[in-house]
């Protein structure tokens, strides 16, 4: 009977062991999934609410201040501001815009980011 409550206990502690090195695997992947839905979201209002101004597309970066007021609400919606140190650029060549986060950084190399055609 010692002998039953020994492997149980020593399969317990091997559960939570893989439990707590895999665990955080997941969650990280999880806020990763989380966080580019989000920044997907985030461009599809974008477009949207650029159709609906019916204004010329801005160049450059944007969120930086003296901007329309559809883009300074954009980049105080809800999408927007939960991705870490977000950063927005549009790109009048291709039309397209491009939205990198990252807890480091939007300029760090680790950094995510989405990119949307307009």
């Amino acid at each position: 009977m010692m002998i039953d409550y020994l492997v149980g206990s020593a399969l317990a502690i091997t559960s939570m062991l893989a439990l707590l090195l895999f665990g955080t695997d997941i969650i990280r992947l999880n806020v990763e999934a989380r966080e580019r839905w989000q920044a997907k979201m985030a461009l599809a209002d974008f477009d949207a609410r650029w159709h609906l101004s019916g204004e010329s597309l801005p160049i450059g970066p944007i969120c930086r201040g003296g901007d329309s007021p559809w883009i300074v609400a954009w980049c105080i919606s809800p999408p927007v501001m939960s991705l870490p140190h977000a950063r927005a650029e549009v790109d009048t060549n291709a039309p397209a815009i491009t939205l990198r986060w990252g807890q480091g950084g939007a300029a760090e190399p680790d950094a995510q980011s989405v990119r949307r055609g307009l």
